[in-house]
């Protein structure tokens, strides 16, 4: 996912990796140096796994 690789090369650690959710939607969740999480994902109805 685009948003997990712009916060990590701002310094920020990756909390869940890029995954693909049950409800049809994927998702990641990056930790900034400050200490802020941050969730970045899509949804796609009628598409889940």
């Amino acid at each position: 996912m685009d948003a997990k690789l712009f916060a990590l090369a701002a310094g920020g650690t990756s909390v869940i990796e890029p995954e693909d959710t049950q409800w049809g939607a994927r998702r990641c969740r990056v930790l900034d140096p400050q200490g802020q999480e941050w969730s970045a994902g899509t949804y796609q109805p009628g598409i889940a796994s």
